[in-house]
């Protein structure tokens, strides 16, 4: 996991510093890739297990600056590709789906942000929900618990003891850490899109809604 989070990182720094270097000519977005993909290369090389909620916070704090230097405040969507998962948000026109061109993806007139989220890609999809959120939130010490219910298209998620800090404009448009690695995998269960739609509480306990677009 900790390698995989490395790569999504590596992958998208890498996206956003060309991208802003040859495309948008934004010298600052081009630090910025660059610096995530030094926290990727980081992620890959740590050892110890524990070390990855301060990593990921130090990613969501990029994104952080990302999402506020575009000014993006529209929920994203969990879109699934195979064992992978994108967060499309539009930011201008209809939400719509493309392949990826680079972050900013722009088709039939609407420009659309194309993300990674914390986790994106998930393995062993045959196995349980349950047993994947604990393998990749609970016994890496995101939290302490976290339980699912499903009520048809939308599932309820309670978690306890969340460990990472995930910045304000990174929840407003991609949930909180372990709602965003629990979208993912149920976006990939499912096989269809998936947004979060709300969250209450604080990281001792909280609450929140996914649902699945049907």
């Amino acid at each position: 996991m900790r390698s995989e989070l490395g790569i999504s990182l590596g992958i998208f720094g890498t996206l956003l510093s060309l991208s802003s270097f040859f495309i948008l000519r934004d010298d600052t977005l081009t630090a910025l890739g660059i610096g995530i993909v030094i926290i990727g290369l980081t992620l890959i090389s740590i050892r110890d297990e524990g070390d990855i909620s301060g990593i990921i916070e130090g990613g969501l704090a990029n994104l952080e600056l990302l999402l506020e230097d575009l000014d993006v405040s529209q929920k994203g969507y969990y879109f699934p590709n195979g064992n992978k998962v994108n967060v499309y948000v539009a930011l201008n026109g209809k939400l719509s789906f493309p392949e990826p061109q680079g972050i900013i993806t722009t088709q039939d007139g609407s420009s659309v942000l194309i993300l990674h989220p914390p986790i994106y890609v998930i393995k062993d999809l045959n196995k349980s929900l349950d047993s994947l959120i604990s393998e990749y939130v609970v016994e890496r010490g995101l939290a302490e618990d976290v339980k699912v219910v499903k009520n048809g298209s939308v599932y309820a998620l309670e978690v306890k003891g969340s460990k990472v800090y995930t910045p304000g404009r990174v929840k407003l448009v991609m949930g909180s850490c372990v709602s965003s690695i629990v979208a993912s995998i149920i976006a990939l269960k499912e096989g269809k899109p998936c947004v979060i739609k709300e969250e209450k509480g604080d990281n001792k306990r909280f609450t929140a809604l996914i649902e699945v677009l049907t």
